[in-house]
């Protein structure tokens, strides 16, 4: 549909004016079905790269025979198969559900940002804008990661490229320069990694000064 069209032409061709013209098309309800029918192919790809990991892990363990399965409680394995099958199913929906939320989150902290930053502009086109071209990355990096290690580094090295479409959306959304679009993602970017580094220093702080001859006291 046009959703999916406008995102690929995004990730494709990542100027300004894609974005410009993508956001005069701009609708929420359609932002919404989208991400939502984009996070459950993810889900259902996510879900073939976690059965290629489990059969990598099993063939690097051995047989069945060496792994001595004759000494494993049969009802252990039948509610572990059960798990895996469950977190199989519901890995879509799941996702589905997760790409609607991210989206609105997203589009929340990224306008509230460029607010904060003195940008003004409209909330449904950075959602449409924003919802189109990451229901479209999100779906091409599932299919990346279900080729194993160099479809890994790939979907590391698109991961990192989408910074440079996401700063063209916010440069056509709030009409503002490069810099000041860049900025607005940075800025709530380096508070979350901020409060992950508050969160986890009294861990690290106490692991060194429990560790022998650490001079802390």
């Amino acid at each position: 549909g046009a959703f999916w069209n406008d995102g690929v032409q995004m990730v494709i061709h990542p100027g300004a004016a894609t974005f410009s013209s993508v956001a005069q098309r701009a609708d929420l309800p359609l932002a919404v079905a989208g991400s939502a029918a984009g996070g459950f192919v993810a889900g259902v790809l996510f879900d073939v790269f976690l059965l290629e990991v489990a059969a990598a892990v099993l063939a690097l363990a051995g047989t069945v025979s060496e792994l001595r399965m004759e000494s494993v409680d049969p009802a252990l394995v039948a509610a572990m198969v059960g798990v895996a099958f469950g977190w199989l199913v519901t890995m879509p929906f799941l996702s589905a559900l997760n790409g609607v939320v991210n989206l609105l989150i997203l589009a929340g902290c990224l306008f509230g940002s460029g607010y904060l930053l003195g940008a003004r502009g409209s909330f449904l086109c950075l959602t449409y804008t924003l919802g189109a071209l990451f229901t479209v990355a999100s779906v091409v990096s599932a299919v990346m990661l279900v080729i194993p290690v160099a479809g890994w580094v790939a979907a590391l090295v698109f991961g990192a490229y989408l910074f440079f479409p996401l700063t063209n959306c916010l440069r056509a959304v709030f009409n503002i320069s490069s810099g000041r679009a860049a900025l607005i993602w940075l800025a709530p970017l380096a508070a979350y990694l901020l409060l992950l580094l508050l969160m986890a220093l009294p861990a690290l702080v106490a692991s060194w000064a429990a560790a022998p001859n650490s001079g802390f006291l």
